[in-house]
């Protein structure tokens, strides 16, 4: 399907990893390969830097699942602070105001998006390209900091000023909730398009598993961050179950850091030590044969103002697997879903009614894989990469 549109060519500013990563990188390729899909030239200009001794050492640009990427400078390892934390990032974000400039010569750039929330990155980039005459879009998941990382319930005053001064030079915004588009319109008014989530179908086709084929597990996957997925919840709770399913194994798939080391020593205090399997990070690709095979997907988040305003990415390819899946109700997912129709919803901070939760799924088991089925479903109607952004296409489009 190619949407008969006036938007040419797109251009994704980001500094995550890439093209493996996390969340927003996942987030990335999947709308821009769904704008690839409808006839618009997407490309993804990374402004962080690489090493030599990095994994992209000989590929600084590549091609993944149809989108193009290009990181801005490739720099030499070297031991001098000043080298590393300032040389090479004004480097890069040098070259990839050029880079946009070149790109935007040969052929006209509609748009930018700006992935990316902080100060010093508007700073940098915002003034130049709109001199250039490119209309800018802010694309965000998340309230920004001190609310996302320190759980602040707001941003500084002087924050608000400086994103009120900079929106004036945005054309508009693509936002996760409308809670987040609330917050920034409080801030400066602009045009935005909702995108709660959206996945790329084709990870998942070749997946298509036997329901007794499926392992023994409970499977997190994310980012085992603790101020946005308190793992520590999920841990409780399996700890209170442990007996009434002893075949079955907790496993979670994330990195494992001085922030979150506290979640071996709750495991080892709960006396389930044995059964929390702490698997590590995974590549994109490990994904959807993980959540496939898994007998249980779960996810939690407490109840902070930065759960409110973002929306679980995981819930996408979490329902798309046809696997059963747990999550606590936060954000904006009951506009979406609903407890025992599309999946299993519980409070926040609760691992009581959580665990009784799990009990429930595994003693309604076939009733779970109706509910896991109406929510796979329900993603392909309406969270399919290639039909969410023709909207978001006919969004730009009425901009221009």
């Amino acid at each position: 399907m190619e949407s008969n549109n006036k938007i040419k060519q797109i251009l994704v500013l980001a500094a995550y990893p890439f093209p493996i990563g996390l969340a927003p990188t996942t987030r990335i390729i999947t709308y821009s390969k769904g704008l690839i899909a409808n006839g618009v030239d997407v490309k993804v200009i990374n402004y962080s830097h690489v090493a030599y001794n990095d994994p992209l050492e000989d590929t600084p640009y590549g091609i993944i699942n149809t989108v193009p990427y290009i990181y801005s400078h490739k720099r030499k390892g070297s031991k001098s602070p000043f080298k590393r934390r300032i040389w090479d990032n004004l480097n890069s974000w040098i070259k990839a105001i050029y880079k946009i400039r070149e790109i935007n010569k040969r052929n006209k750039v509609d748009y930018v998006f700006l992935s990316f929330d902080s100060v010093l990155s508007i700073s940098i980039f915002v003034l130049p390209l709109y001199l250039m005459g490119i209309k800018l879009i802010f694309i965000g998941d998340e309230y920004p900091i001190p609310i996302r990382e320190k759980l602040k319930s707001k941003i500084p005053r002087r924050k608000e000023i400086f994103y009120s001064i900079m929106s004036r030079m945005l054309t508009a915004r693509i936002l996760m909730t409308d809670n987040l588009k609330q917050f920034y319109n409080n801030i400066y008014p602009l045009p935005t398009f909702i995108l709660p989530t959206i996945v790329d179908k084709s990870r998942f086709t070749k997946f298509k598993l036997n329901d007794k084929e499926r392992e023994k597990s409970i499977c997190y996957i994310g980012n085992m961050e603790l101020t946005k997925d308190n793992v520590d919840n999920i841990i409780k709770a399996y700890a209170l179950i442990k007996n009434k399913l002893p075949d079955y194994e907790l496993k979670l798939y994330g990195p494992i850091n001085s922030k979150n080391k506290s979640l071996i020593s709750l495991a080892e205090k709960l006396g389930v030590k044995d059964s929390v399997k702490f698997m590590g990070s995974i590549t994109n690709k490990e994904v959807p044969q993980i959540l496939c095979s898994a007998s249980l997907l779960v996810s939690s988040q407490p109840n902070t103002k930065r759960a409110q305003g973002g929306f679980p990415t995981k819930l996408g390819e979490y329902l798309l697997s046809g696997t059963p899946v747990l999550m606590t109700n936060s954000g904006e997912i009951t506009k979406y879903v609903q407890d025992g129709q599309e999946l299993w919803i519980v409070e926040p901070e609760n691992p009581e009614e959580y665990a009784n939760k799990i009990i429930y799924i595994f003693e309604n088991y076939n009733k779970a894989l109706s509910v896991a089925k109406q929510g796979k479903n329900y993603i392909l109607n309406n969270c399919e990469a290639q039909n969410m952004t023709l909207k978001l296409i006919d969004f730009l489009t009425e901009l221009k």
